[in-house]
């Protein structure tokens, strides 16, 4: 298999992200607002399918604020929508980053396991004839006597 990562992840670019990633969560905490699971179950919130009738009923709200009572101000709702928005955008930039991160993590492991299969075949293959070799390699034979793999290619995971 060829080599997936051909530019690692630096150590000041992943702490810039964390820092970055930080800093949002730091931004957002005067606005967020934290429910339980039970405070979820049975409540309607807009889903994708409802923005565009809360919408349509904003602008006719904002058209006839005549016909609303005098304590209702429409604005709130413009307010939430635009505050919908702008959450939407921002948690359509964080999937965005959690993908890449994840796929380029996932990449990474790959790399690091033919590394490690690669590697293994040849320090095995030379331990026959280095007895600090072989003493070193003891740990591995340890680990891999403890959690069931041989050092190579497994198809199935450990099982616990």
């Amino acid at each position: 298999m060829k080599k997936l990562i051909s530019n690692p992840l630096t150590t000041e670019v992943a702490a810039d992200i964390r820092t970055a990633t930080n800093d949002s969560i730091e931004k957002l905490k005067p606005f967020h607002v934290s429910l339980t699971d039970k405070e979820k179950i049975g409540v309607r919130t807009m889903a994708e399918g409802r923005e565009g009738v809360v919408r349509l009923l904003c602008k006719i709200a904002l058209q006839h604020t005549d016909s609303l009572p005098r304590n209702e101000d429409p604005q709130e709702m413009v307010t939430l929508l635009k505050s919908y928005e702008d959450g939407g955008q921002s948690l359509q930039a964080e999937k965005q980053l959690t993908e890449m991160l994840e796929d380029t993590q996932t990449a990474t492991g790959i790399d690091l396991m033919a590394l490690y299969d690669r590697y293994n075949k040849h320090l095995q293959a030379a331990r026959t004839g280095n007895t600090a070799l072989d003493a070193a390699m003891r740990e591995m034979d340890e680990y891999n006597s403890r959690f069931g793999g041989s050092g190579g290619n497994e198809d199935t995971p450990p099982t616990s």
